[in-house]
């Protein structure tokens, strides 16, 4: 599969429709803790931590 990301500032609410049932917002680290996990989430995290527009968050 194949997908194209673009950054979008977003002004508007979004509303799933049709075969989108939900719309989610995560981060890397809740997407870590997902039982199931996609690679090309995975890379595109690694890609926004690369080109610092991505900061993990550090704990404690």
């Amino acid at each position: 599969m194949e997908q194209d990301c673009f950054l979008y500032e977003l002004i508007e609410d979004i509303h799933p429709t049709n075969e989108i049932e939900e719309v989610k917002f995560f981060d890397m680290e809740m997407y870590e803790l997902e039982e199931a996990q996609v690679p090309g989430v995975i890379k595109i995290f690694d890609q926004l931590l690369r080109i610092n527009i991505y900061h993990k968050r550090s704990y404690g």
